[in-house]
């Protein structure tokens, strides 16, 4: 009996929902069965899905290459006769919302699927956060991450920002830090609000050099990316050095209107003390549906009404779609991530600096009234 896929010699091969493997070792079996073939084919049917950083969005992404550079005389330019591909999906910047724009994804709306059930797929997802992904992923063919995505990736693209650092120099900043259990990333964010009431963000990371050997393959490929890139800081050894985080987080606070170091309490009482020694306003916001639910909101608001901006850092925007949520009947939510390999450090970090500038009246919600100063701020 049969135990393993290799060795196959096979003249078709079809896969269905390209998405949901998890590993390219399947689709390497088929190409690898395929080559003693004259005419073989692989076909892959297959809706837009969460993980992109696997096989089926590393396809798409050859396939739109290939789709570009149709018709470009450059002999340089990606080529491949034997690669036919079609995409129904929705344009860049189009409104998922807009029906106007369904039978981009949809061709056999009207016959094969019916305008009232996609209408009323668009108001639940409209409505409920939970909803979208399944909305976005199985009916426009829309790349998210998470299997209960919270932010709209799109959104969060368009609210790409650059400047410098002196124009936020004078502006109230809140920075939030959230640090790891000595193997992981630790996250810091600095929060800016504007005087016209957006809110600007700035992220940096930092993980261990040594933990790269434990991760896999194609996560630590892309932590040496974004390290060589200048977006992912390696520290020295097997775990964080908290002092280096301290001393670089404070520099990097140095000439801002700091208004608070914020930072979760758990594993952190140490860096709180070494921080607050520096004469530093530090206040503890542990990582509780309380502190972090307005938070998000917020920030949620900001960048669907355009008044949010942030740096575009990578890291962070991986960890932006990689943060699930699952609302509790009184509609409060909390970040979360779908597996441990889906880091959520660098959101969770914002959220905490978030929560600051909220109780310190930055926002348009009321979110003094859910603050208990006894049981949530912290002085030192």
């Amino acid at each position: 009996m049969r135990t393993t896929s290799d060795g196959l010699n096979i003249h078709c091969g079809i896969v269905d929902e390209l998405h949901a493997h998890k590993t390219r070792d399947v689709w390497e079996v088929l190409e690898t069965a395929t080559g003693a073939r004259l005419q073989s084919l692989i076909f892959a049917i297959t809706t837009a899905g969460f993980n992109k950083e696997g096989i089926c969005y590393e396809q798409r992404d050859y396939a739109i290459k290939l789709l570009k550079n149709f018709d470009n005389p450059d002999p340089l330019s990606p080529k491949d006769d034997s690669y036919f591909a079609l995409i129904y999906t929705l344009d860049e910047g189009d409104d998922p919302f807009d029906e106007a724009n369904w039978p981009k994804a949809n061709p056999g709306l009207g016959v094969c699927k019916r305008w009232d059930d996609m209408r009323r797929l668009a108001k639940k997802a409209k409505e409920q956060v939970a909803a979208r992904v399944g909305f976005f992923t199985k009916h426009l063919n829309i790349w998210v991450q998470g299997e209960k995505a919270w932010m709209d990736m799109s959104r969060w693209e368009k609210c790409r920002d650059t400047w410098d650092d002196s124009t936020t120099a004078s502006w109230s900043m809140w920075l939030g830090v959230d640090l790891s259990n000595k193997i992981d990333i630790s996250a810091a964010v600095k929060v800016w609000l504007a005087p016209n009431g957006d809110v600007y963000a700035r992220s940096r990371f930092w993980i261990p050099e040594g933990r790269l050997e434990a991760c896999t393959k194609q996560q630590a490929e892309l932590y040496r990316k974004w390290n060589q890139a200048g977006y992912l800081e390696f520290t020295d050894g097997d775990v964080i050095d908290h002092a280096v985080i301290k001393e670089e987080t404070i520099e990097w606070a140095r000439g801002e209107s700091l208004n608070e170091f914020a930072y979760d309490p758990w594993s952190a009482t140490q860096f709180a003390l070494s921080v607050a020694a520096e004469g530093i306003p530090i206040v503890e916001v542990p990582q509780t549906v309380k502190n972090l639910s307005e938070a998000m909101k917020e920030v949620e608001a900001k960048i669907y009404a355009g008044r949010f901006h942030h740096d575009g850092n990578p890291v962070m925007t991986w960890m932006m779609s990689n943060v699930t949520v699952k609302p509790d009947k009184n509609e409060n939510i909390f970040p979360n991530k779908a597996t441990p390999e889906n880091k959520i450090d660098g959101p969770v970090a914002m959220f905490i600096a978030m929560s600051r500038l909220l109780v310190n009246g930055g926002g348009e919600v009321d979110f003094l009234s859910t603050i208990d100063p006894d049981e949530d701020l912290l002085l030192l």
